[in-house]
């Protein structure tokens, strides 16, 4: 076997196993079809080398090492996929540790890190032990780093956004350490770049978490253009329930901050909450995520007026509260919406009485048949002022009709007796003057 041949040998096998390392850099893919496809490769080109030559024994040997070289490239897939495999099982035996060491280990690698952010989204999802594991042994950490390092790629971005979101979830340690390791703008940042409607449905729920009970992240969303990449969002799937929930949740989180309730409003909040309430008024979660949002926007004065033109008071009435009685925490906000709806507003009061207030049934929870008494007694305080209102106008006008006859009949009577006084002081000067004139004439006749 001459040198050349042994030259033109290697170089194949190089070329051979060097193959789906490139392929899968430029287009990751599944490793083990591009090593399948490498030892078929370079079986072909070295039993085609070796049988093309005149002296068996060389296409022997060019055969034999064409299996060699095979079983060396079968071996180093099996190596590349040993992490897959690893992640497969930790997941399965709930094992965050492993799964985190693989991620680690093989953050380089856009397959094996998806693979494991996804593990990590799915187990903790299953159960608060899984969620602590994961914050416990640097997590959180973890999955920051992997949307660091493939900040290009949507899937990555997607299940680190849905495993932090998972685990801000009423854990404000985890929030803190979400903050401090930059994952606001991470979060941001992949709803910036991926227009995809897993990216933006996850970026929405992470925000929605870590903004859950926190002014100070509130307002650190706001500064890193959270409230804007929500409503593009809402803009860019208005057909998607799943993700209209999670905006309308985001929303919700954030509108508990008197400044945001403005600020969403501003933005268009308003319509794109109702819109979605509108178009997906069969799916629990958005319609109460939907209703609170609307809740805790009605909280200040300026918004209410807004919202009850947007058809919000005759929608809550006739179609959700009737077609989700079965559903207390839907019922009560939006009885809750109705009454800070219903709050220093006249107007609102009269379009929710002409409505027709849904009374919640006894089996829905103390919180909603509170809200619904109070709108109640708000609106009968509003009927009882409005007839006080009455009554006091009706009783002006009949005070204002007796005083006119009276003073009418008072001041006829008093003009005829005035004319009566005077007719007799007449006649009493004229019997003066006819007596005086008569003792003049027989004074006169006296004097002749």
């Amino acid at each position: 076997m001459d040198t050349g041949s042994i030259t033109f040998s290697v170089a194949i096998a190089g070329l051979a196993i060097m193959v789906p390392y490139v392929w899968h850099f430029l287009h990751p893919a599944n490793l083990s079809n591009c090593f399948t496809c490498s030892l078929f490769f370079l079986t072909l080109i070295s039993t085609c080398h070796g049988v093309g030559r005149k002296d068996c024994s060389g296409g022997l040997t060019f055969f034999k090492l064409g299996y060699a070289l095979g079983l060396i490239t079968l071996l180093g897939a099996f190596v590349m996929k040993w992490p897959e495999l690893s992640i497969d099982q930790a997941e399965s035996r709930g094992n965050v540790a492993g799964i985190l060491q693989a991620l680690g280990q093989h953050l380089w690698h856009s397959e094996h890190t998806l693979l494991a952010c996804s593990a990590i989204s799915r187990l903790v999802l299953v159960s608060d032990d899984h969620k602590d594991a994961v914050a416990s042994t640097g997590g959180i950490t973890r999955l920051l780093d992997a949307m660091a390092r493939h900040r290009g790629l949507a899937q990555v971005q997607a299940m680190a956004s849905s495993a932090l979101g998972t685990l801000a979830r009423q854990d404000s340690t985890n929030k803190a350490r979400i903050i401090e390791g930059k994952g606001l703008v991470r979060i941001i940042n992949a709803m910036r770049d991926h227009q995809a409607k897993e990216v933006q449905e996850a970026g929405c729920m992470a925000l929605s978490s870590i903004a859950f009970g926190d002014n100070e992240n509130r307002i650190a969303i706001w500064e890193a253009g959270g409230v804007e990449r929500i409503i593009h969002a809402m803009r860019m799937y208005p057909s998607h329930g799943g993700l209209q929930a999670q905006a309308c949740a985001a929303l919700r989180s954030l509108a508990a901050n008197d400044h945001f309730k403005a600020v969403i409003v501003q933005a268009g909040g308003i319509e794109l909450v109702t819109e979605a309430l509108r178009a997906h008024d069969g799916f629990t979660p958005l319609v109460e995520s939907a209703c609170w949002a609307l809740r805790n926007l009605a909280g200040i004065e300026n918004n209410r007026a807004l919202i009850a033109e947007a058809g919000v008071i005759e929608l809550l009435i006739s179609t959700v509260m009737p077609g989700h009685e079965n559903h207390p925490a839907i019922v009560a906000q939006a009885a809750g919406a109705l009454r800070n709806l219903a709050v220093n507003s006249d107007d609102n009061k009269r379009r929710i009485a002409a409505s027709g207030v849904c009374h919640p049934p006894n089996t829905t929870p103390t919180n909603a048949r509170t809200h619904a008494r109070t709108l109640t007694r708000s609106l009968a305080r509003t009927h009882t002022h409005a007839r006080t209102h009455a009554r006091t106008r009706t009783h002006a006008r009949t005070h204002a009709r007796t005083h006119a006859r009276t003073h009418a009949r008072t001041h006829a009577r008093t003009h005829a007796r005035t004319h009566t006084y005077h007719s007799h002081q007449e006649a009493s000067d004229a019997r003066t003057h006819t007596t005086t004139h008569t003792y003049h004439s027989h004074q006169e006749a006296s004097d002749g």
